[in-house]
């Protein structure tokens, strides 16, 4: 395979001062992007804003699927915006610079770097960024740096609001993937045991969702410092484990 592991610069940060080096920089291709969905997995969209060493700009406002995650919407966005440079250096070689990547998803950004493709939507992002790298092997690299989102930083607030407009777009049905299956199903599971609660009468609510108290349990007869250790535990396991 191809090694172009000296084409990437390292995933940089906002507060290590990256973002004044990188940002004045003017040799190079500078994208934002932002992804959004509501409930973190209902109508996801993306926004990217690219801007070129002579200032020209282009903006991408895309729908991603009814059921995408808000981590799924990033790696598209990052997706989208390499496709896109990919044609542009193609059809204007002149335009072909150094590339950085902004995201706001450290998440994204990060997997991407350690080649933790696992989610679908990172396998086709890192062959499409492998690609582009390849074609360019001497003439190009590829920055990515995290920003933090909501600061008011121009280009990331832009990104964002694109990104929510891709979210109100028409939505198609896409293929769901399973860690946001089980993201759906522990949200709606949440939401309809607070709905529940909320609108019930009686605090039994819950007994709909765990098994009535045993007074026979064993654990009764340890003294309550020892059941709420255990109880906590138990907690901590649960939160840990697979839907």
């Amino acid at each position: 395979m191809y090694n172009n592991k000296k084409k990437l610069i390292p995933v940089a940060t906002y507060e290590n001062n990256a973002w004044t080096k990188v940002s004045t920089a003017m040799d190079q291709v500078q994208d934002m992007m932002y992804g959004s969905a509501f409930k973190g997995t209902i109508n996801g969209g993306y926004g990217v804003r690219i801007q070129y060493p002579d200032k020209t700009k282009e903006e991408l406002s895309v729908s991603c699927g009814s059921n995408c995650s808000n981590y799924e919407a990033e790696a598209f966005a990052i997706e989208a915006h390499v496709f896109q440079l990919t044609s542009v250096f193609s059809l204007y070689p002149e335009k072909t610079q150094n590339i950085v990547i902004f995201s706001d998803s450290k998440s994204v950004l990060e997997a991407l770097q350690n080649e933790n493709l696992q989610n679908s939507s990172l396998k086709s992002l890192f062959l499409k960024r492998d690609s582009l790298l390849k074609t360019y092997n001497v003439d190009l690299t590829l920055q990515s740096l995290w920003i933090p989102s909501h600061c008011n930083i121009t280009g990331n607030e832009r990104a964002d609001i694109l990104a929510k407009k891709g979210s109100t777009a028409q939505q198609q049905n896409t293929t769901t993937s399973f860690r946001t299956a089980q993201q759906i199903i522990r949200n709606n599971s949440t939401e309809e045991w607070l709905n529940g609660w909320t609108t019930g009468k009686t605090g039994r609510s819950p007994f709909t969702y765990m098994a009535t108290p045993n007074p026979k349990d064993i654990i009764n007869s340890l003294e309550r410092r020892d059941q709420v250790i255990i109880s906590a535990c138990v907690h901590i396991m649960l939160r840990l484990m697979p839907i």
